[in-house]
């Protein structure tokens, strides 16, 4: 039960943050190629890589830099959040609640953390839904 609860607040965590990273990928796809042209690069990928957002950079006209930078800092959150789950099952299998505790904690506030960093770094305009990478193209 311990193990349920412990995991679920990670992917709970885990899910808005890698939300944030989608939002700021798509911002890249259509600060590069343009709102309509990123629609229909979205739409003809496979499921998996619309789930994931790789395979984009064959499309990218610019920021490519950026764009490999926000998909390895997806690939390191989905890591983080399966080792903070296998240490979560470790230290339960070894009967240590307040380790288990911790990881969980340490993830949640990491997590929380990430989002805010994600939004700041990105530029977030909450007024027109926008972030810098949107905006560098319209200018």
């Amino acid at each position: 039960m311990l193990l349920a609860l412990y995991s679920i607040l990670i992917l709970l965590l885990l899910l808005p943050l890698l939300a944030e990273i989608r939002m700021v990928i798509r911002s890249i796809l259509s600060g590069s190629i343009g709102q309509k042209a990123a629609q229909q690069a979205l739409k003809e990928l496979s499921p998996f890589q619309r789930l994931t957002l790789h395979g984009l950079a064959p499309r990218l006209r610019s920021m490519h830099r950026e764009y490999g930078q926000y998909l390895r800092m997806e690939l390191f959150v989905v890591l983080a959040a399966v080792a903070a789950i296998a240490l979560e099952v470790l230290f339960i299998h070894l009967r240590r609640a307040l380790p288990a505790l911790l990881v969980c904690l340490i993830f949640c506030v990491a997590a929380y953390a990430g989002i805010v960093v994600v939004h700041a770094h990105a530029g977030y305009d909450a007024q027109t839904r926008t972030t810098r990478y949107d905006r560098s193209q319209r200018k």
